[in-house]
């Protein structure tokens, strides 16, 4: 089990998704408002989706969250996203 405290010491994003609007976004870990123990999966049970507002009160549990997966070379900044370059 990875907790928030665990991303933020090694500077690691949380990787977050909606099933919902099927938005999908990296964050860092230190943004949330719940406490640095909370496991990383469980973060989604503490927000809204920004993009159409649904919580994992609503069926089927429309939001997900996990610890970046992206190897380190794509992981560069607080707000990363992966390159696109060359995909013209």
């Amino acid at each position: 089990m990875v907790a928030l405290q665990d991303l933020i010491r090694s500077g690691q994003l949380l990787e977050l998704g909606c099933y919902a609007c099927k938005r999908h976004a990296y964050i860092d870990a230190s943004c949330f408002d719940v406490p640095s123990q909370t496991p990383s999966f469980k973060v989604c049970d503490a927000i809204a989706c920004p993009a159409c507002g649904v919580r994992n009160a609503e069926p089927g549990f429309p939001l997900w969250s996990r610890p970046d997966a992206r190897p380190p070379t794509l992981a560069l900044g607080r707000f990363a996203y992966p390159s696109t370059a060359g995909s013209q």
